[in-house]
């Protein structure tokens, strides 16, 4: 993800400051057992778990160190730093029918970084996700 162009109205340090995050993280997903008919037919939940690696850049606009006299100080600009983190995300998907379905998702993200001019030391978010997903092929499980 990239964010750009900060503001802070108490502070003009990170003003216009930009970061990119890069973050790879393998899941392992569980889902809710289908039955041959009925609701559980249709509908599945799912618990998914995922533990990653990654790297954070900010890049700075301004000098972060200044002295009485009004100069700045050389600093550092950019880093680059390495972060880690686990994700949890539970959901559902509902077919509708053997090609169209729904889907959702909430989802919950820690993360650690460790660098100099990142003020923040935890990365965190949640999504929430909704969608129509399409079938390509015909899922012969479906009973109506």
């Amino acid at each position: 993800s990239t964010s750009q162009d900060w503001v802070n109205d108490e502070s003009i340090l990170y003003r216009d400051a930009g970061s990119d995050y890069i973050f790879i993280a393998p899941a392992i997903r569980f889902y809710s057992p289908r039955t041959t008919l009925g609701f559980f037919n249709r509908f599945s939940v799912f618990a998914e778990l995922a533990a990653g690696l990654g790297e954070a850049r900010i890049e700075l606009r301004r000098s972060i160190i200044s002295t009485g006299s009004g100069s700045n100080i050389e600093s550092p600009m950019t880093e680059s730093a390495p972060y880690w983190g686990m994700t949890a995300r539970v959901g559902g998907k509902l077919d509708i029918n053997h090609m169209v379905g729904l889907h959702f998702s909430y989802s919950i993200q820690r993360n650690s970084i460790d660098g100099v001019l990142f003020l923040d030391r935890t990365l965190n978010s949640s999504q929430l996700e909704a969608g129509i997903y399409v079938k390509l092929l015909k899922n012969k499980r479906l009973h109506n």
